[in-house]
This record gives C-alpha cells, sequence and structure tokens, in this order.
C-alpha cells in the first residue's frame, strides 16, 4: 500500500524494516517526499541474537581491493532504514538520486517535526503481518548491541517530549472547554436572541 504523493511524516513505531522500506521507496520514486521519525522502534522478524549474528557477518564485509572504500556499515536505525531503502531504488541514476534527496530519516521526533500530523504505513505494520506472540526485534537494540552509542540519548529526549505532548494536549482540552462554556453563555443571553431572530427576519 502506498503513501499518499505530498510530503508525509511517517512514524515508524512498530513497522517492519523490510516492508516499511519497500512501501516507502514505491513512493519516493512516484515523486513522493517522504521524512521517517522514531526509526528505532522499527521491527524485525526473529529474536535478536539470531539477528545480530546476521548483522556481525555483515560487519566482515569488506571491499575486494581497497578496504577504506567500503563497504560502509551503518550502525543507528535511521541509517540501516537509509539503507534498506536505498537498496530498493536504482539510485546510480539520475532519476534514483532524485528520489532518495526526497527522503529524511530521524531518530526520535525532531523539534521541527513535533506538531506534524504523523501517520502509518497499514501493509507494513508487524501487527498486520507477523503472527501474534512471534519473535521480534527492536531495531533499537539490535543498533545498540552492534555499537551505536546514542539510544540513552534519544531515550530521554523521547520521555521529554512525549511528557510535554500530553502537558499540551491536557492544556489544549481545557482551552476547549472554555471555549465551549463561553459559547453557550453566550448562546443563552437575551441580546444574542434577539440578534438571532434580526437575521432571522432579514433571511440569515
Amino acid at each position: 500500500m502506498s503513501i499518499p504523493s505530498r510530503r508525509k511524516v511517517v512514524d515508524a513505531k512498530d513497522h517492519l524494516l523490510g516492508r516499511l522500506a519497500e512501501a516507502v521507496s514505491k513512493e519516493l520514486l512516484s515523486g513522493g517526499r517522504i521524512d521517517v521519525v522514531r526509526c528505532e522502534e522499527i521491527s524485525i522478524s526473529g529474536p535478536i541474537n539470531r539477528n545480530r549474528a546476521v548483522f556481525m557477518d555483515y560487519l566482515h564485509k569488506r571491499h575486494l581491493t581497497n578496504p577504506t572504500r567500503g563497504h560502509f556499515h551503518y550502525r543507528s536505525p535511521s541509517r540501516m532504514l537509509y539503507k534498506a531503502i536505498r537498496g530498493m531504488i536504482p539510485y546510480k541514476t539520475e532519476r534514483g538520486a532524485a528520489a532518495l534527496r526526497n527522503l529524511r530519516v530521524f531518530e526520535g521526533v525532531p523539534n521541527k517535526l513535533v506538531k506534524t500530523k504523523r501517520v502509518c504505513v497499514p501493509a507494513a505494520l508487524r501487527a498486520a503481518r507477523l503472527r501474534p506472540g512471534a519473535s521480534i526485534t527492536r531495531l533499537g537494540n539490535l543498533s545498540a548491541s552492534v555499537g551505536w552509542k546514542q539510544a540513552a540519548v534519544v531515550s530521554s529526549l523521547e520521555k521529554k517530549r512525549k511528557l510535554a505532548s500530553v502537558l499540551y494536549f491536557r492544556k489544549k482540552q481545557q482551552k476547549l472547554k472554555l471555549w465551549k462554556q463561553a459559547e453557550s453563555k453566550v448562546a443563552e443571553g437575551a441580546e444574542f436572541k434577539k440578534i438571532q431572530q434580526q437575521l432571522a427576519a432579514l433571511g440569515y
């Protein structure tokens, strides 16, 4: 299932890595502009021991003649997702390079995207694709086990963001409640009813 073509912010929490990368790459090649947040909450099927063994085997891959030229092994969750998406795009062509420039990936939710509406990709959700009780690996845990050092920082910033979001929502609900009370008080007033009758007589 594709994502709408205008710029969207995708919340990657509880999405499967491969299926999310597939949906995002298709949308990028169609001209879409995508921001993916909370990459550390992406899931991979299978236990962490197996996934870590696969990744450690991948770390031993080197360039055939000049190791300084590759392979480049990304350890942060956002870069892991980026490389998965890049592998599904012909990024060495002009079209693929242009598509990849429209992608931005983040751990956590950056301040500039906190108040932006976030969407999900239903076809890539873990609950829709894996049987209940299936073993999974959280991408943030896998990254931390192979050398990613910012897990604690991202976790603390996410706690602060969630707390601020709760306080903002409560304040917004309180303002809305006061606004409704003011509206009902005005509607019950004699002056308001008189104005409504005058408008009705004029056909409004």
